[in-house]
């Protein structure tokens, strides 16, 4: 039994003619986020003011976000300039309370009760504390450096 394929009814006779022209799609139909076309044929309608937070904010809004900053940056290094005075206060008031310290172990020595100890603590107590306020200003002049580094590394666009 042969069998053929009547392929003469399938065709027509435009097939072999110029195929349709189909228009390009401009720049705009594609997203600019995905790079993708949008599936419908109906754009979504944007408000006015998504669009204005899409662009960004305009000139006089930069400058005030600009101005806002730099007043963060000043009140920060201010914060930073105070902490340091004060640091510096509490290293001199330290140092008149070691002296206070010595004083009255002597005066614990020369009367040789073990209740004016007590009361100042225990004997090696100004090392104690000088060795703390040095930790404290060690720790605050790294934290100071850290932020100045930031600050530099913030300000410097990104190579990439």
């Amino acid at each position: 039994v042969k069998r053929s394929l009547k392929l003469d009814g399938m065709l027509k006779a435009d097939s072999f003619g110029s195929p349709k022209i189909t228009r390009k799609k401009s720049a705009a139909d594609y997203s600019p986020t995905t790079g993708t076309c949008q599936m419908s044929p109906v754009a979504s309608p944007t408000s006015s003011k998504e669009q204005e937070n899409r662009n960004g904010p305009s000139n006089g809004k930069r400058e005030n976000l600009n101005h806002l900053s730099i007043n963060k940056r000043m009140e920060s290094t201010m914060q930073d300039n105070e902490f340091m005075v004060l640091l510096s206060k509490v290293e001199k008031s330290s140092e008149e309370f070691m002296e206070i310290m010595q004083n009255l172990s002597s005066i614990q020595a020369l009367k040789g009760s073990k209740e004016l100890e007590n009361l100042i603590g225990i004997p090696h107590a100004s090392c104690v504390f000088k060795r703390e306020m040095q930790k404290t200003k060690k720790l605050m002049t790294n934290v100071i450096k850290q932020k100045l580094f930031k600050k530099k590394n913030s300000g410097l666009p990104n190579k990439g």
